[in-house]
C-alpha cells in the first residue's frame, strides 16, 4: 500500500513537472514570437485599413455619380408635374370648347333652314 501511494505521488510530481515544462514552452514561444506576431498583425491591420480606405473612396464616387442621377430624376419629376397641370388646364379648356360647340350646334339645329 505504501509503495502504491509513493508511486501515485511520483506520478503526480511527474505530471506537475510536465505541465510546468509545457507552460514554459508556451511562454518561450510567446516571448520569441511576439514581435513577429505583432509585426504580422500590424501588417494585416494596415492592409485592412487600406482596404477600408478603398471602399470609402469607391462609395464616395458612387454617391457623387448617383447624386447627378437623382438631380436629373428630381428635375424630370418637377417637369412632369408642371406638364400634368398644363395638361389638366388644356383638358378643361377643351371641355369648355366642346360645351360651347354643342351649344352652337343646338342653336343651328333649332333654326330651320330655308329651302327654296
Amino acid at each position: 500500500m505504501q509503495l502504491m501511494l509513493e508511486e501515485e505521488q511520483s506520478l503526480q510530481q511527474l505530471q506537475d513537472r510536465e505541465r510546468a515544462i509545457r507552460q514554459l514552452e508556451v511562454k518561450r514561444f510567446i516571448v520569441f514570437n511576439l514581435p513577429i506576431l505583432n509585426f504580422s498583425s500590424f501588417k494585416i491591420f494596415q492592409s485592412d485599413i487600406a482596404d477600408v480606405n478603398t471602399i470609402f473612396k469607391d462609395l464616395a464616387t458612387l454617391v457623387h455619380e448617383q447624386a447627378e442621377l437623382v438631380d436629373s430624376i428630381e428635375e424630370n419629376v418637377s417637369s412632369s408635374q408642371i406638364r400634368v397641370q398644363e395638361g389638366g388646364e388644356q383638358l378643361r379648356l377643351a371641355e369648355h370648347y366642346k360645351v360651347d360647340s354643342l351649344d352652337l350646334n343646338k342653336h343651328k339645329t333649332s333654326v330651320t333652314p330655308l329651302h327654296l
